[in-house]
């Protein structure tokens, strides 16, 4: 170990150098790595001697990386870098939640740690964790800071600070600035992104990655909704609280937060069009950041609906029925009644719903009425939300003469579909969101299931109560429904269950064809033999695969135990996957032994985990409120099987899930072949691979709009 008391100073080469300073694992002296991740020091020094330290890197493109993980390496009389001539790279990583980072046009001050330097870049570096936090963040005098790492990194701020002549470069990553004032942020974006000649190159807060794709941007909001109650729970994979800053790059109009551009964002710049408010945020359609929503913000969010679509855009951005009026309707055991009561427009004014209200003296338990609609919705995969509220107005109990409600959308070639609401717990198919009233059914809620719209065309959608007795005469009335197309593209979703260790060469396979599955872990088994290791597992997911929850112990199978020990289960391995790092995945669950339980599992989804997975049986498949399995396809621990899923999925439509427990190519013929095919499907254009939380599959954070 060197003493160096007077200062050191290491000289580069005219070549490209690359070096890496950090402290030893005890704290106690100042390691430089040379080149790309040697095993061992190129020099060390005694923490308490080295009064400074000096890097003269000479010509090329020269690269220091100042890690934190061990504590700040900065020695007390600071750190002076010069990288030359070239284009010349500062790189900060490791950095801790209670850090404060200051950067100017010429230092960087890391906890009271000073960093010199001259002709170079600065970036912020997420690697071992995907979140950035720091205390403080203060950018001042032309600084420049650019946020990096492999996709989907966050920077948790709890305080942020610029000038007019600084920069912070998000790139393709989200910044979340708690308890900050929105209007104090979002100049800040507004400069960024309203620059001159290029958008998004600005000064304040920008985007190196929506610069050059066009239709995409930042997105800041204020986590509020206006009533003191957030828009989202949960962004990026952090939990958020209400009156946090949150930026996001994601397509133009992407107004909440999912991460596609659908019917619910255009919700929000239709009320934002008609209420006018003073001063418009995001959430309200303000797309350009220009204080008006006008036809400026439409013409960004139907650019971004067709270009954020995998493939060509539907005919129609949606296909809606406001059941308004008893136009076209026709019924059986049932007669159609226009409803002014129930539901209001964003403007205030009183909007009639339609009733279905069965007679009596009919020979059939269903009352239904029909009316033609005429969608092409070749091969989509996309979203069926409707309104209801069951049972007569005044008459509190006659909801209980409904055994269940029907919406069923018949096709011109392959029969019907139905969306099935029971009036009974144990029935019960869908699952319930946070705050969405779906039991018992005399409550008005929003039901909305997620699915493969294969049919070549709807014909008719059909509105059917099945009453307990044919002289029953109950109501329902209908306030809204909207079916839209999410992609055209058919999805494959390849997933892991138990963490053995041989799916770690499955994980490697996958990532050396650009594909990229879902792990679900069970924490209690990481690290024993036969099992993936933790840093396996980190590795994992920096090749871009999602890491989820399996519950802790895996004992017993789901639907045997208690629903305390549910819970128990599923908040200790949500808060595993949070302490190392797996925050994307730390909501998403699959069920042990793949079984559900109708019961509890309503009490758990929303309030533990956002999505819980089920595989009960070969071609049964059921995901959060997804539970149509006649266009699902899954192939259990059988690279053979998925060959025929796959074949299944190409002659009609739907989703097909690959779910194993090994799945490994080195050893497993079979499932290499499974996976080749994958590759060469998905280059030829005709599927889409997709982890589970893709933004194409999961349902969006937010409640569905109201309409009251």
């Amino acid at each position: 170990m060197l003493l160096a008391s007077e200062g050191y100073t290491i000289t580069g080469e005219e070549g490209s150098d690359n070096y890496r300073v950090a402290l030893d694992p005890t704290g106690t002296a100042v390691q430089v790595f040379q080149d790309v991740s040697p095993a061992t020091p190129s020099y060390s020094f005694a923490l308490a001697e080295l009064s400074s330290l000096s890097f003269d890197a000479l010509g090329g493109n020269d690269t220091l990386t100042i890690d934190c993980s061990n504590g700040s390496p900065v020695p007390a009389g600071g750190l002076t870098y010069n990288g030359g001539e070239g284009n010349n790279t500062l790189r900060l990583t490791g950095t801790a939640s209670g850090d404060d980072l200051f950067v100017s046009g010429t230092l960087v001050v890391v906890n009271g740690g000073i960093i010199a330097f001259n002709k170079t870049a600065v970036q912020l570096e997420a690697v071992k964790s995907p979140v950035v936090d720091l205390a403080s963040l203060s950018l001042f005098d032309h600084s420049k800071l650019t946020l990096i790492g492999n996709g989907g990194r966050v920077l948790r701020l709890g305080r942020l600070s610029m000038d007019s002549s600084s920069t912070l470069d998000l790139a393709d990553h989200e910044l979340i600035v708690s308890g900050a004032v929105e209007d104090d942020l979002v100049s800040y974006v507004q400069s960024a992104r309203n620059s001159v000649p290029a958008q998004w190159s600005g000064t304040g807060i920008a985007s190196s990655a929506a610069a050059i794709h066009d239709g995409t941007g930042l997105v800041l909001t204020q986590n509020d909704r206006g009533d003191g109650s957030p828009i989202v729970t949960h962004f990026a994979g952090q939990h958020v609280n209400t009156g946090d800053v949150l930026v996001q790059y994601t397509y133009n109009g992407d107004a909440n937060l999912d991460g596609v551009v659908n019917a619910d964002d255009y919700f929000c710049i239709d009320s934002g069009y008609i209420a006018k408010p003073a001063r418009p945020r995001y959430f309200d359609g303000d797309f350009n950041y220009d204080g008006i929503v006008n036809a400026d913000d439409y013409f960004l969010i139907d650019s971004s609906y067709v270009i954020s679509a995998p493939t060509s855009a539907p005919a129609e951005r949606r296909y809606r029925d406001y059941f308004d009026d008893t136009t076209g309707w026709t019924g059986s055991g049932a007669v159609p009644v226009e409803n002014s009561t129930l539901v209001e427009k964003p403007d205030g004014q009183l909007r009639a719903s339609l009733t279905l209200q069965a007679t009596a003296g009919s020979s059939s338990l269903d009352a239904t009425l029909t009316k033609a609609a005429g969608w092409d919705l070749t091969n989509m995969t996309g979203v069926v939300r409707f309104y209801i509220h069951a049972g007569t107005p005044g008459q509190s109990d006659d909801w209980q003469n409904i055994e269940l409600i029907n919406l069923r959308l018949t096709s011109t070639h392959r029969g019907y579909v139905e969306f099935r609401v029971f009036n009974n717990v144990s029935n019960y198919l869908f699952n319930a969101k946070p705050g969405w009233s779906t039991i018992p059914l005399s409550q008005t809620g929003p039901l909305e299931w997620r699915g493969s719209f294969d049919w070549l065309s709807i014909a008719s959608m059909s509105l059917i109560v099945h009453r307990k007795n044919a002289d029953a005469t109950p109501a329902v009335t209908f306030n809204y429904f909207e079916m839209f197309p999410i992609s055209k593209k058919k999805l494959v979703a390849m997933t892991f269950d138990d963490n053995f260790a041989g799916q770690y060469g499955a994980a490697k396979y996958l990532a050396s064809l650009g594909l990229h599955a879902t792990f679900y872990v069970v924490p209690g088994h990481v690290g024993q033999p036969g099992y993936l290791t933790l840093a396996q597992l980190h590795e994992m997911q920096d090749m871009g695969h999602l890491i989820a929850g399996h519950t802790y112990t895996h004992t017993p199978q789901w639907s045997w135990m208690p629903l305390q020990q549910k819970i128990t289960e599923v908040t200790r391995t949500t808060q595993w996957l949070l302490d190392n790092g797996f925050v994307k995945g730390a909501r998403i669950m699959a069920t042990p032994g793949g079984y559900w339980d109708l019961q509890d599992d309503p009490l758990i989804i929303g309030k533990y985990v956002d999505q819980l997975r089920y595989v009960a049986l070969p071609g049964d498949f059921t995901i959060n409120n997804l539970w149509d399995n006649s266009h699902l396809y899954v192939a259990a621990d059988a690279g053979a099987t998925s060959q025929t899923a796959l074949d299944k999925l190409e002659s009609s439509g739907g989703l097909a899930v690959l779910f194993t427990h090994g799945g490994n190519p080195d050893t497993d013929a079979a499932w290499k072949s499974a996976y080749n095919r994958l590759k060469a499907d998905q280059d030829a254009g005709l599927i889409k691979v997709i982890r589970l939380d893709d933004a194409l599959w999961l349902d969006s954070p937010l409640p569905p709009p109201s309409l009251s």
